[in-house]
Parts: structure tokens; C-alpha cells; sequence
């Protein structure tokens, strides 16, 4: 593929590193291969115990453009944190040191940007198992999608809120002009970060564009955070979303704000069925039935409209039974519809 030598603006690629020696050097591969070279590669060593530093290191010698801080362990968002702190470009994208992007990524992108006038712009994401990864092979150019959605005012937040969709939360498929990153600080000490800081990122965009291209690589590890998830995880997803309610409540966005309500309900529903259904999570499903309970008593007034979430504010046990009756009446309407299509099919309702 072409490297294509370009006189825009200064993309600062900011990618903490922790532990990650078996798959570092692909990420880094796919960046400094980019076809857009004007790039500043900022890699956050967040305290390694393996050989992630010294590798890092070694892609340095490599290439100019790669600049390497190590610092003591502080999470991910300390490291991105401290990216931020040194990063000189014009335009801000964070990678995780496991995943990898297109070659063309930051190329389109920045493109997109430009000819859109965006504060932001979000690419599609590929979920990729690590046991894949060997025989995986990136599209071919003309089979890239070139459409692309933009967005602005009102439909910038609806798009948030429209299931709070990972596209959208997530840092790392995206690019951002650097001004959207003022007043961004990620929490260090959290997991979940993500959903501290998009509102905030969103509230300095005027124009958003979703590009229909997969441009960003997850690789979907057994040990990532994405696939283990604790009580205290789950209580930072929470508070992230009533940073959120605050947020929005403290610029005086109503409508945003009762969505962000409902949003975090949402959240707290979905993890009390998931649980729930899950063997040996009974005292974790009795907790978040409680702060359910809490939450639907501080926004009623929001929720009351919803019948599901009445229900399991009053009693979340029997809103377990009721989940079943209510799976059960699906089932039998579902089918009750086939046998009534049959009969249809076959001339036999009038026999009936």
C-alpha cells in the first residue's frame, strides 16, 4: 500500500500500554504504517511488569515519530491522561495497545473531517477473537464503504441516547479535533471511563460524522475487562451515568437530561436480568435490584411512565416472576402466529 505524503495537520495517536508484549507489536504496526504519516505516536508505558516497555522502546529507535513515557501503574485512564499532557496535535485518536486500525484509517478520517467540517468522526468497529486474528486479512480499498452520516444539534444527543450504543461511547474508533478534548479529563482509579467523558466530548461538538466504513480492529480477549466485570465495575458504569444526569442537569439540558435518566434505568435493568440468569450471582442481583429500587425512588417522576420499571422498583423478586410469565405469553403468542399462518397458508382457517 502507498504511504502517501501529506501536509495536514498533526494527528496525536495516544495508546497506553500495560502488559501487553504478545500484542503490542501488531498494534504498532498498523499505526506506523498508516497511510497518513503525519503522526505523532504517543505510547504510554503505565507501569509494565513484562517486556510491553522495552518494545516500545525498540519502535521508537525505529521511528521519529513515536514518543515514549513510562510512568507508574495508574490504570487506563491515567495513561491516557498523561498522553493528553504531552500531545501536540491538531487532532487527538486513542488505540488500545491489543487492537489495531486499518491501514487507511486516520487517512479517511481526517479526509471525512475536513470535508465535513466535523468536530468528530467515528468509524465502524470489527470484533475480532484473538484466535482469528492469524488468517484475518483487511478488505480491499474499493470494498471500503465511502458513505458516511453527519450529524448536528439535537440528533448529535439522540444518537447517543438511541441505546447508548458502544459506536458512539467508545474512544477508540474515533478522531477528534483537539478542541473537543478541552475540559476532558479521564477517572483515574475507574473502569467504564468511557461513559464519564463522551457527554462531555459531545457537548463540544457542533457536527458529529458516523463514517460506514469498519476502521478500527477490537480483539476480543478472554481476559480482557471487556469479558470480566465485578461489583465495582459495575458500580463505576453507575456513577458514570449519574456524572452524566449531573452534567446535564448543570447546563440546563432537560430533555438530555431525562434521557440520561433513563439511560442509567436502562443500564441497571439490563445488568439486574443478566444477573439474575446467571448461577452464583444471587447477592449481586439482590444488590442492584436495591439500587434500582433507590434510583427509580429519585427520578419517579421520569420512570413512571414505564410499567417494567415500576415493577421491579417495587419488588424486584417479583418482577423475576414476572419476567418468566412474561417470557412464557411471548412464547405461546409466538406460537399461536405460526399456527394461525399455517392455517392461512393452507386455506383451513374457515374449517377451523
Amino acid at each position: 500500500m502507498n504511504r502517501l505524503k501529506m501536509s495536514g495537520g498533526l494527528i496525536s495517536v495516544i495508546i497506553p500500554v500495560y502488559n501487553v508484549e504478545n500484542y503490542i507489536g501488531r498494534c504498532l504496526d498498523s499505526i506506523v504504517s498508516q497511510t497518513y504519516t503525519n503522526l505523532e505516536i504517543v505510547l504510554v508505558d503505565d507501569g509494565a511488569t513484562d517486556s510491553s516497555g522495552v518494545i516500545c522502546e525498540n519502535y521508537a529507535k525505529q521511528d521519529n515519530r513515536i514518543r515514549v513515557i513510562h510512568k507508574e501503574n495508574g490504570g487506563l485512564s491515567s495513561a491516557r491522561n498523561a498522553g493528553l499532557k504531552v500531545a501536540n496535535g491538531d487532532y487527538i485518536a486513542f488505540v488500545d495497545s491489543d487492537d489495531f486500525i486499518h491501514p487507511m484509517m486516520y487517512e479517511i478520517m481526517l479526509k471525512t473531517l475536513e470535508e465535513t467540517e466535523s468536530d468528530m468522526v467515528v468509524s465502524e468497529i470489527g470484533l475480532i477473537n484473538e484466535i482469528d486474528i492469524v488468517e484475518f486479512e483487511f478488505p480491499r480499498n474499493e470494498k471500503l464503504a465511502s458513505g458516511y452520516v453527519c450529524l448536528e444539534g439535537n440528533a448529535i444527543w439522540q444518537k447517543l441516547f438511541a441505546g447508548d450504543d458502544i459506536v458512539t461511547v467508545v474512544q477508540w474508533n474515533k478522531l477528534f479535533k483537539s478542541s473537543v478534548m478541552r475540559g476532558v479529563e479521564y477517572p483515574e482509579g475507574r473502569v467504564h471511563e468511557d461513559v464519564y467523558v463522551i457527554h462531555r466530548e459531545l457537548y463540544n461538538c457542533s457536527k458529529v460524522t458516523y463514517l460506514d466504513a469498519v476502521l478500527y480492529y477490537y480483539v476480543q480477549r478472554s481476559g480482557s475487562i471487556m469479558h470480566t466485570e465485578t461489583r465495582k465495575m459495575i458500580r463505576d458504569a453507575i456513577d458514570g451515568y449519574c456524572d452524566r444526569i449531573d452534567f446535564m442537569k448543570e447546563k440546563n439540558l432537560r430533555w438530555e437530561y431525562n434521557c440520561s435518566v433513563l439511560t442509567l434505568m436502562l443500564y441497571l435493568h439490563w445488568k439486574f436480568v443478566t444477573v439474575s440468569n446467571a448461577e452464583g450471582y444471587s447477592n449481586t442481583s439482590k444488590w442492584i435490584g436495591k439500587v434500582f429500587q433507590e434510583y427509580a425512588k429519585r427520578y419517579k417522576e421520569i420512570i413512571s411512565d414505564y410499567k417494567e420499571y415500576r415493577i421491579l422498583s417495587k419488588n424486584p423478586r417479583k418482577y423475576c416472576r414476572y419476567l418468566i410469565y412474561k417470557n412464557r405469553k411471548k412464547s405461546l403468542k409466538n406460537c399461536l402466529l405460526k399456527i394461525l399462518k399455517y392455517l392461512k397458508r393452507h386455506e383451513l382457517i374457515g374449517l377451523v
